[in-house]
């Protein structure tokens, strides 16, 4: 379990970080995981989530792999994705148009 390695990682992602966030969620979620569908999941390059997965200790079941889930614990704060951006547009919009000045 490389936790430093992973921190790194999505640093250097930036505003990508999210796809390797919710791949490193999917790889937690305790399901196995095949490269191939990892990738299509999170569409991230395949670089990438190699990368990800040789920071992380994983269980193995032939070609299919998942974090340990008494490893999971360790990166549920890395987990976690920053809210989405505020709107500039009000939340809720008047039911009536506003008087015509014609």
């Amino acid at each position: 379990m490389e936790r430093d390695g992973v921190e790194r990682l999505l640093t250097e992602a930036g505003a990508d970080s999210r796809r390797l966030r919710h791949a490193l969620a999917l790889v937690c979620d305790g399901q196995w995981w095949t490269l191939a569908d990892l990738v299509r999941e999170t569409a991230t390059s395949r670089r990438t989530v190699e990368a990800l997965l040789r920071e992380l200790r994983l269980e193995h079941d032939g070609e299919r792999f998942r974090v340990p889930l008494t490893d999971t614990p360790a990166y549920q704060d890395l987990i976690a994705v920053a809210p989405p951006p505020r709107t500039r547009w009000p939340t809720s919009c008047p039911t009536t148009a506003p008087p015509s000045t014609a």
